[in-house]
C-alpha cells in the first residue's frame, strides 16, 4: 500500500491495479458496516491524503449517463449499396442538419474501416463530397488508421492522401492576429487532421511510397511544430494551474503558436521526422544532420516532458545504429538514465523499445546498474535480455552480480534479475518460460555465477523460478537448494516444492522441501509447498546412504515444527 498510495505523490493513477480494486472499498465505505471497514482503514486513510471529503453514499449518488452518439445502422447498408463518393455526398448533406457533425466523422469512421480498399480508390472524389472539415479530417484520419489493411491505398492514392492532409491542416492555422481562444477552437477537426498527417506521412515513409511532390512540404510543416520543442516555454512545466485549464496536455492556447495545439502535436511532429530520418537512413546510408540537431535540442529543452522521452526514446535504437557518434556526444540528452523517476529518452527505451544489447551497453554499465537498483522500468527485462544472449554482457559475471547488489536496493534487484532472465522479455519481445540448449546453458552459467558471487540476504530469491524451465533436474536440484540455503523465501515456492517432489530418492530434493517448509511466506504458496512436501515423504524411500536418511528425517522434522504432526507418524 505504500508503494501504491505514497505520502509524497500528489496524484496517482486509479485505473491501475491494485488500486482500482482497492477503491471500490473507499467508493462504498459509507454504507458498509464496521467491522468490513475496521480491515481497510489503512487504506482509507491513505485516500483520505489525496481525497480529504469523503465519498457520496452510493444508494443517492446520481449515476453516470451513457454516451449516446449518432450511428444509425442504415449509414453502412447505404455505403455498401452506393459508391465512396455517393455516400460521402449523403454523409455531407445529413450532418448539415446537426449541430454536431462530428458525430458523422464516427460514423465515416466506421464505415471505411470496414473497406478501406474501396474507400482508398479515388481519394479525391471522397474528398471533393466531403464538404465540411471535421469530415474531411474524419476521413483521411479513417483511412491513415486503416492504410496498413491489404489493398489500402493502390497506385499513387497515398500521396494523394498526404498531400490533402497537409492542406487540410493548413487551412486550420489561423493567422498570428486571428488565433481563435481555446473555447472557439474545433478541436475535434484539429485532432482528426493532426492523426491524419503524422499517421499518412509514418505510413508512407515506412513503405518507402514517393512523396517527392509533397516531400518538402511535410517536412517544413512538421519543423515548425517540432522547432517549439526547443522553447522552454513548450514544456508543461512553464504553464500556469489556469493555461492549463485553457490549453491541451499542460500547454495554453495562448503559449501555442499557430498550427501548435498542445506539446504533444509538436512530440508527434518530431515523432514523424525521426521516422523520415530513419528512412531516409535506410535509402540514403545516413539521418539528416539537421533532425538529428533538433531531436538532442528538443531533448534538453524539454528534459521532463514525458511526450518528448516518450518520442525519442522509442526512436533511440534508429538514432544510435545510425547515428552512434552523434547520439554518444549528445548523452546527456538522449542516453542519461535518472533514478528519480523523471522522464528521459533512455528510461522511455527501456520501457517501451525493443530489445537492442548495443544500444544497452552505450548506456554506460555504472548508469545501468545504478538504474536496475532504482527499480527503473524495463532496466531488468532488458538487461535478462542482453545476459541471456551473452552471459559475459556485463564482463564476468560472478562479479557483475557483486556489482548489481552493492548498495541499496541491490538483493531486490538481483532478484528480480534472476526472475527476469526466467520470464521476462522487452516490451517488444514475447513472454515464456526459457527453452533450448542455448538458453538454459546460459541461465544455468548466470545462476552459478550469482551463487558464487557472495550476495546479500533475499538476493537469490528470485531463482524460485528456474524451477519452470527446461534446465536439466540433475543440474537444476543442486543450484535450487544452495540458493533456498541462501534465500528460503523463495519465489514461486509451490512451484519449486513441486518440481522437487518428483525425485524422491534425490537427498537435495528432500533439502531442498525442508528449507522451503521451515521458512513459510504467503498462505497459498505455504498450502502448495506443505500438500508437495507431504507428498515427498510419503514417496521417500529411506536407504543405506546415511545422507539420504538424514534428509528424510530434515523434512519430516520440518514437518512436524510447522504443525504438520501427521507427519511424525508417516
Amino acid at each position: 500500500m505504500d508503494e501504491v498510495l505514497p505520502a509524497s505523490t500528489g496524484a496517482v493513477d486509479g485505473t491501475r491495479e491494485p488500486l482500482t480494486s482497492w477503491l471500490r472499498a473507499w467508493d462504498w465505505s459509507p454504507v458498509l458496516p464496521a467491522c468490513v471497514l475496521a480491515g481497510w482503514e489503512p487504506l482509507l486513510a491513505a485516500v483520505r491524503r489525496l481525497i480529504p471529503a469523503d465519498p457520496p453514499d452510493p444508494r443517492t449518488a446520481p449515476g453516470f449517463e451513457p454516451v449516446r452518439t449518432v450511428t444509425p445502422p442504415e449509414w453502412e447498408d447505404l455505403a455498401a449499396e452506393r459508391s465512396p463518393s455517393e455516400a460521402a455526398t449523403a454523409l455531407t448533406a445529413a450532418s448539415g442538419t446537426l449541430a454536431e457533425a462530428d458525430a458523422y466523422a464516427v460514423v465515416l469512421h466506421r464505415i471505411v474501416d470496414a473497406d478501406p480498399a474501396r474507400w482508398t480508390t479515388d481519394v479525391r472524389s471522397v474528398l471533393d463530397a466531403l464538404k465540411l472539415p471535421v469530415l474531411r479530417a474524419g476521413y483521411l484520419a479513417a483511412a491513415a488508421a486503416a492504410a496498413t489493411r491489404p489493398g489500402a491505398f493502390p497506385d499513387d492514392t497515398l500521396t494523394q492522401a498526404c498531400a490533402a492532409a497537409l492542406a487540410l491542416r493548413r487551412t486550420l492555422v489561423p493567422a498570428a492576429d486571428e488565433r481563435p481562444s481555446a473555447a472557439d477552437r474545433d478541436h475535434t477537426t484539429e485532432l482528426l487532421a493532426d492523426q491524419a498527417v503524422f499517421d499518412l506521412l509514418r505510413h508512407a515513409w515506412r513503405t518507402s511510397a514517393d512523396l517527392a511532390d509533397v516531400l518538402p512540404d511535410a517536412l517544413a510543416h512538421l519543423r515548425t511544430l517540432a522547432v517549439e520543442l526547443t522553447r522552454p516555454d513548450a514544456t508543461p512545466a512553464a504553464a500556469s494551474t489556469e493555461e492549463e485549464e485553457e490549453g491541451e496536455e499542460g500547454a495554453s492556447a495562448d503559449m501555442a503558436p499557430p498550427g501548435l495545439f498542445g506539446p504533444d502535436s509538436a512530440a508527434r511532429a518530431l515523432g514523424c521526422l525521426l521516422e523520415y530520418a530513419a528512412h531516409h537512413a535506410r535509402t540514403s546510408g545516413e539521418m539528416p544532420r539537421d533532425i538529428l540537431e533538433l531531436t538532442a535540442e528538443a531533448a534538453n529543452s524539454c528534459e521532463d516532458h514525458k511526450a518528448v522521452a516518450l518520442t525519442v526514446g522509442v526512436h533511440l535504437p534508429n538514432l544510435y545504429r545510425h547515428a552512434p557518434d552523434f547520439t554518444v556526444a549528445h548523452r546527456a540528452g538522449l542516453l542519461a538514465l535518472p533514478t528519480d523517476g523523471r522522464p528521459s529518452p533512455a528510461s522511455a527505451w527501456l520501457q517501451w523499445g525493443r530489445a537492442d544489447p548495443h544500444l544497452l551497453a552505450a548506456l554506460g554499465r555504472t548508469e545501468l546498474l545504478a538504474a536496475l537498483r532504482a527499480r527503473v522500468r524495463g532496466a531488468s527485462e532488458h538487461l535478462a535480455h542482453a545476459l541471456a544472449t551473452n552471459h559475459d554482457f556485463l564482463g564476468d559475471p560472478t562479479t557483475a552480480w557483486a556489482s548489481i547488489a552493492d548498495g541499496p536496493g541491490g538483493a531486490a534487484a538481483a532478484s528480480r534479475l534472476l526472475e527476469d532472465l526466467v520470464l521476462r522479455r522487452p516490451a517488444t519481445e514475447p513472454l515464456g518460460t526459457v527453452t533450448g540448449a542455448a538458453a538454459t546453458g546460459a541461465a544455468a552459467t548466470l545462476w552459478r555465477a550469482a551463487l558464487a558471487a557472495d550476495l546479500p540476504p533475499g538476493a537469490l530469491a528470485g531463482a524460485g523460478l528456474f524451477a519452470r524451465t527446461d534446465i536439466a533436474d540433475d543440474v537444476w536440484l543442486p543450484l535450487a537448494r544452495a540458493s533456498a540455503e541462501h534465500t528460503p523465501a523463495l519465489v514461486d515456492a509451490s512451484g519449486v516444492a513441486e518440481r522437487a517432489a518428483a525425485h524422491p530418492g534425490a537427498p537435495d530434493a528432500l533439502h531442498l522441501v525442508a528449507q522451503l517448509v521451515g521458512h513459510p511466506q504467503q498462505p497459498w504458496h505455504d498450502e502448495g509447498v506443505l500438500h508437495h512436501a507431504h507428498a515427498l515423504l510419503r514417496t521417500a524411500q529411506p536407504g543405506t546412504a546415511g545422507e539420504h536418511r538424514d534428509a528424510v528425517e530434515e523434512l519430516r522434522r520440518a514437518l512436524v515444527e510447522a504443525g504438520e504432526v501427521d507427519a511424525a507418524r508417516t
